[in-house]
């Protein structure tokens, strides 16, 4: 039979988010869409990004990963680096940039967006174009915009096709929904 997911209340109703601007990893017409609001600061939000990859990995077709810059830490790298991974967008470099960010996490500080760029091999020459112009810092702000708009107060936060998603078994519960993706979530 099929694995229900416990459930007490009925779902909410999905929002739609404008995920358009961000980088997003697995098929457009995935039929599961994971929303993550997320600060390059936060250690949660790394350990996110293990789950992310190894269920991408289990599920290439059917799972897409939307990253929303969501730099809410007082203290932490912030905008600059998210600003940063933006630009790299362009190049399909955001990812590389992404995992290189959560990797170096504890070393990292405001001014190293363009070190890291140079270290994922990105065009410099673009990189920095958009890097000194404001596309990357209009993308942040979009993000904190939207996040704001759907009550979103910290990172992560998680919308699984449009609906808030809160899981301390992220890998099980995203695993359990994607084998079950015909119950009409």
């Amino acid at each position: 039979g099929r694995v229900k997911l416990p459930s007490t209340r009925p779902l909410p109703p999905a929002v739609d988010l404008a995920i358009e601007a961000f980088p997003s990893i697995g098929p457009s017409d995935a039929a599961i869409t994971v929303v993550e609001f997320a600060d390059f600061s936060c250690s949660l939000c790394r350990g996110v990004s293990g789950v992310m990859h190894e269920l991408l990995a289990e599920h290439p077709h059917t799972l897409r990963w939307v990253f929303v810059h969501f730099p809410v830490a007082k203290k932490g790298v912030g905008r600059h680096i998210h600003a940063g991974g933006q630009c790299l967008m362009e190049q399909q470099l955001f990812w590389a940039y992404h995992d290189l960010v959560f990797e170096r996490m504890v070393d990292i500080n405001a001014q190293d967006a363009p070190q890291l760029a140079a270290e994922v091999g990105a065009d410099m020459t673009r990189f920095d174009a958009c890097y000194a112009g404001k596309t990357g810092e209009w993308a942040v702000r979009r993000g904190l915009e939207l996040g704001r708009k759907h009550r979103v107060t910290r990172t992560p936060t998680l919308f699984v096709n449009g609906r808030p998603f809160a899981s301390s078994q992220l890998k099980k519960d995203l695993g359990a929904l994607n084998e079950n993706t015909t119950t009409g979530l």
